[in-house]
C-alpha cells in the first residue's frame, strides 16, 4: 500500500475500508512504502506503524 504521504495523513486513501474485508480477501501480508517523507526516516516509518498496528489492525 502506498500513500502520497505517511500513511494515513494525506486524506487521499480510505484505508479503513480497504481493510475491512482483509480477512475475507485472505490478506497476510502488509508492505507499506512511503513516496516521499515528511518527516526524519524513522519517525515516518514509527508514524505509518502506529497508524497501521493501532488504527487499521
Amino acid at each position: 500500500m502506498k500513500d502520497y504521504e505517511e500513511l494515513g495523513q494525506s486524506g487521499k486513501m480510505d484505508f479503513e475500508l480497504y481493510f475491512t474485508y482483509a480477512e475475507t480477501a485472505g490478506l497476510k501480508y502488509i508492505v507499506a512504502e512511503v513516496e516521499a517523507y515528511n518527516y526524519p526516516v524513522w519517525y515516518s516509518i514509527n508514524s505509518a506503524w502506529n497508524y497501521l498496528y493501532f488504527k487499521i489492525l
